[in-house]
């Protein structure tokens, strides 16, 4: 057959439709060909990507000086040339040392370029900010010998000394310490093909590596098992009578994953096996193929839809159908994209769709069609050009009526031309005026409008994306998902609004509209305030179409620091509905700002705005902490900054501006003095802040109470570390103006007197009553029955909570940690004395995180405990909480979630959670 006609008939009444999409007057030029340059075709009926083949002597062109992108009609869409900058140097140097192992696109749009050295690129030509991301896997010693792209991951095999085959398959390019390995032990030779199947693909429900056998059948490589199919060796097969396979070369498994073909090269010729997708042979097709003189590296075995085999050899290709084989020949050199609903065929001059024609279609449009839809279809053209018909018959017969309707509905999803598609919906539109009005589902034509409008819309996009209907609607009722990925992947945020129906896409599409508009005005000389005014202007506008659910802005917050516009990034905080969200990320913004301003900003202050700037966080992140009246969350606000500020008179003067914060702060030094008894720097800071607060008292207070619990377990440097502090404690007392001055130096002054007699015992070798060793006052304390225990309360003026926190120390060195927990219940009880997430914290850094986790999960608040879960690398046991806490809000909470994790196993669990929680309701 000859490759310029578009229609031919294929089997008993198959019809397949050979359209012609574009003819490009300039697409690669006339001084290069297709066979010079490696392409890469993106699916959904995206872009092209070239990149010149290696060690190939070509024409000058400046199609050899980089990665060029071509949209569908092919015209230059975006050029990013070798010289542009240093990573594609970087790009260019490896191509004349290395080979490409796989120049393909993911499902997001994003092209990915692997190196035989294990260096792989990601290049996103839409951004310009950040057009290339640079990655390495773990250098091994096998080299690489193909590799296919998987979704947004890829999966690969490896060979040392031409045995030791190996495959590999990662999830996410964008993070790939996730890796899982595959063996072969038997194999040692390369196989000649090999697919992945994700476990959406799998009839084993679980990712699977298929590969061709060298002798006979296929091995099935998965998580779980290992087995060889299709040969009569393996006798579990024979119970079920699979067929005998032998020397497969080619596998392609269909796009609806229900069937797999495999091309077996025979002594004589080829033979094409088709079988369903389960191991079991349910449906098998065994069909001789006369393909002639070809090599196997020239062959290509694709499906056409799920309706044919398509054969790629050197002189064109052949369609294989059950009972018919058409060869169609193709005198330039070509390439064959596979699509959902058909083949994609490029050559130099021409753009072709191969697809099958369905029967509504022919029932249209066939001459002298006998069919209702043909007739309904003339009467139409007849009556719109005002020739009279006689169409008495069709309106009086209403079953023949409904079908006419039918197909000229189902014809006008099929075809791509406007102008018939538009005669098609007329000529039904004018059938169904005849049909009784519970005959015809009259939600059917806005529904198909829609889809119409649509991809109408798509079309007319720069890329001049080739989208039909079958396409359309595997993205909507399928995976919405993916439709909208590559919908902002373009920055088609208005198409994908006004597509979506979820509010939940919808809010992402909102962000990622906000993030773009953000990075476009951090070039130009747009206020702040004006960008944030656009933004929040848009998500308001939008409420209405997000139901109940309220757009977050932390993301968008995020985004707006990175491209350094923090006052961006403040006055769209102040819009954050969730005020745990916007305590959280103050404080995390506090930790951020005190690590990189550190070193720059409080140790020199000649930079008086980025000193005032920093000092605004801080103080914003206290002051929501204190709105929200959650002590836990005004203790945590405050640790963290006691822990990332090191500019010790910014950190006083923060804390001392306010009584409530003052008073927090000494409790947190109060409740954590044991845990720095060996920090040197940590008590001396505590010293300094009571100094440059003028709070002597304080500071005789806690050198006094310092020096009863000193405990090195070296009796002589214990009793000379008193001896010091108690020196202190009375220099301390003497700046006070207290009216209790006079009393406590002289009570200091008999301690300092007595401390000085054991010392002086200590230095002569002389014994000391071992009931003045600190730890037998702590152990006194801890054992006492609860009536004693007052009385040395009353004795050691101890407040509460320091003696509680006695108690707990006491179980630590004990290590008796599950009576930790009884006690922190027993006393807080009926309220919050000593929080949970401090002892946690005390139990994590003395590896103890098994009872630290048992401690979160007593924390009351959901998100705070979630939070804290995630932070300590626990996020299963978050998922768990908020499944087992029954929270009305726990469909939001684990998308909360999902923002915060990057393990691919984690997101499809929770997932999995949303799913049986979404069937429930």
């Amino acid at each position: 057959m000859d490759f310029d006609e578009e229609k031919w008939l294929l089997g008993e009444g198959q019809y397949y439709e050979f359209k012609i999409l574009y003819q490009p007057e300039k697409f690669i030029g006339k001084k290069i060909e297709l066979n010079d340059l490696i392409f890469a075709i993106s699916k959904y009926g995206g872009i092209m990507a070239s990149i010149p083949t290696l060690n190939k002597i070509i024409i000058s062109s400046q199609l050899t000086k980089g990665i060029f992108f071509f949209t569908c009609d092919g015209f230059l869409y975006e050029n990013i040339e070798f010289s542009s900058n240093n990573q594609l140097k970087l790009i260019f140097e490896e191509r004349q040392k290395k080979e490409i192992k796989c120049f393909d696109f993911f499902d997001n749009e994003e092209l990915f370029l692997l190196f035989s050295d294990y260096s792989y690129f990601i290049i996103n030509p839409n951004n310009k900010n950040d057009q290339i991301t640079v990655r390495k896997l773990a250098v091994r010693q096998e080299n690489i010998h193909q590799a296919k792209v998987c979704q947004n991951g890829f999966s690969y095999c490896t060979f040392q000394n031409n045995h030791q085959i190996k495959f590999y398959y990662i999830q996410n390019a964008y993070n790939p310490d996730k890796e899982c390995l595959f063996k072969i032990p038997f194999l040692k030779e390369l196989p000649r093909d090999w697919i992945f199947l994700s476990s959406q693909q799998s009839n084993l429900k679980s990712s699977e590596f298929q590969i061709t056998h060298p002798v006979c059948g296929i091995i099935s490589l998965s998580e779980q098992s290992e087995q060889i199919y299709y040969n009569n060796i393996n006798v579990s097969q024979k119970k079920i009578q699979l067929p005998n396979i032998k020397n497969i070369c080619l596998i392609d498994i269909s796009p609806n994953n229900q069937l797999i073909a495999y091309l077996e090269k025979t002594i004589e010729n080829f033979v094409l096996h088709i079988l369903s997708n389960d191991y079991e042979a349910s449906s098998y097709l065994q069909i001789p193929v006369d393909i002639g003189f070809s090599e196997l590296k020239d062959l290509q075995l694709i499906w056409c839809g799920n309706d044919c085999c398509v054969i790629k050899f050197n002189e064109g290709i052949i369609l294989v159908e059950s009972k018919d084989q058409e060869r169609i020949k193709i005198n330039d050199f070509f390439i064959l994209s596979k699509e959902i609903d058909g083949i994609k065929i490029i050559t130099k001059k021409q753009i072709r769709f191969l697809r099958k024609i369905p029967e509504c279609h022919l029932n249209v449009f066939n001459d002298f069609s006998s069919k209702p839809g043909y007739k309904l279809y003339q009467n139409y053209i007849n009556i719109s050009n005002r020739i009279p018909v006689e169409d008495q018959d069709l309106r009086n017969s209403k079953e023949q009526l409904k079908e006419a309707v039918l197909d000229c509905i189902n014809s006008a999803l099929f075809v791509l031309n406007e102008d018939d598609q538009k005669d098609l919906l007329k000529a039904a539109s004018y059938g169904k005026t005849y049909l009784d009005y519970n005959a015809f589902d009259h939600n059917l034509f806005p529904y198909i409008l829609k889809i119409i409008r649509i991809t109408y819309n798509m079309n007319r996009q720069k890329i001049k994306r080739m989208i039909t209907y079958k396409k359309k609607v595997k993205y909507l009722l399928k995976n919405q998902e993916k439709l909208f990925n590559i919908l902002l992947t373009y920055n088609y945020h208005q198409l994908a609004i006004d597509i979506c129906q979820d509010s939940q896409i919808r809010i992402k599409i909102l962000i990622h509209w906000a993030k773009q508009l953000i990075e476009i005005n951090q070039q130009s000389s747009t206020s702040d305030e004006v960008t944030a005014q656009k933004i929040i202007q848009q998500v308001k506008s939008q409420q209405k179409l997000l139901a109940n659910n309220k757009l977050s802005y932390i993301d968008i917050v995020e985004k707006a620091i990175q491209c350094g516009k923090d006052k961006l990034a403040l006055i769209l905080l102040e819009q954050e509905p969730q005020m745990k969200k916007k305590f959280l990320f103050y404080q995390k913004w506090v930790k951020n700002r005190a690590k990189q301003q550190n070193t720059k900003i409080y140790l020199n202050y000649k930079k008086k705005k980025d000193l005032k700037k920093s000092i605004e966080y801080f103080e914003k992140a206290l002051n929501q902490s204190l709105i929200s009246k959650n002590s836990d969350l005004i203790y945590r606000t405050i640790l963290k900054i006691d822990e990332c500020l090191l500019e010790e008179n910014l950190k006083f003067r923060i804390f001392y501006q306010k009584p409530e914060l003052e008073n927090h702060f000494k409790n947190i030094l109060r409740l954590r003095l044991y845990e720095c008894q060996n920090d040197n720097e940590r008590i001396q800071s505590i010293y300094n802040y009571f100094d440059k607060t003028n709070q002597y008292q304080e500071k005789g207070n806690y050198l006094v109470q310092q020096s009863i619990f000193q405990s090195t377990k070296n009796l002589q440097l214990d009793t000379q570390l008193k001896y010091e502090q108690l020196q202190e404690a009375e220099k301390a007392y003497k700046n006070t103006n207290d009216e209790n001055r006079l009393f406590n130096l002289q009570c200091v002054q008999d301690q300092i007197n007595i401390n000085h007699f054991y010392y002086n015992e200590i230095m002569n070798k002389q014994p000391v009553s071992e009931t003045q060793n600190v730890n037998n006052i702590i152990k006194k304390v801890s054992e006492t029955k609860n009536q004693d225990v007052k009385q040395l309360q009353k004795l050691y003026k101890l407040s509460d909570k320091r003696l509680y926190l006695l108690k707990i120390r006491s179980l630590f060195e004990k290590k008796e940690y599950d009576q930790i927990e009884l006690y922190l219940k027993q006393i807080n009880k009926k309220k919050v004395i000593i929080p949970y997430e401090i002892v946690a914290d005390i139990f994590i850094k003395n590896d103890q995180k098994y009872f630290a986790i048992k401690l979160i999960q007593n924390i009351q608040d959901l998100e705070e405990q979630i939070n804290l879960l995630i932070e300590i690398d626990e996020p299963k046991k978050a998922i768990a909480a908020v499944v087992h806490s029954g929270n009305k809000k726990s469909f939001e909470l684990l998308e909360y979630i999902k923002t915060k994790i990057l393990d691919p196993n984690i997101l499809q669990e929770i997932n999995q959670q949303q799913q049986q929680q979404m069937l429930k309701k």
